[in-house]
């Protein structure tokens, strides 16, 4: 009951189109278990990969099969910290907004 209620709020106060169909009601839980499942094997890969790094001692080490390198990108510019941008107006420069989907449960 209490889901049928955040449901009809979510529908009343944020525009959202509501959908009762069995079908899109058993996508939208098989996709949430999908992304749960997802999340944790994630933290896993993160666990074994910070594991690994330590017994390679932080170094580029490889194996019988598989080989462990460090990479390194240039970090991000923090265009608010330079002080000659204030005055410039960086809308125009901005590229098209990027649409993006997520599965919430309540």
């Amino acid at each position: 009951m209490i889901n049928h209620i955040k449901a009809s709020l979510l529908i009343a106060e944020k525009d959202f189109n509501p959908c009762i169909t069995e079908q899109w009601n058993l996508l939208a839980a098989k996709l949430y278990e999908v992304q749960k499942e997802q999340s944790n094997l994630e933290e896993e890969a993160r666990l074994l990969k910070k594991e690994l790094i330590a017994l390679s001692q932080e170094k580029n080490t490889c194996g019988y099969e598989y080989y462990l390198q460090q990479e390194i990108r240039k970090g991000s510019v923090d265009y608010s910290a330079i002080p000659e941008l204030k005055t410039v107006n960086l809308e125009q420069y901005r590229k098209s907004p990027i649409i993006s989907w997520r599965l919430y449960s309540y």
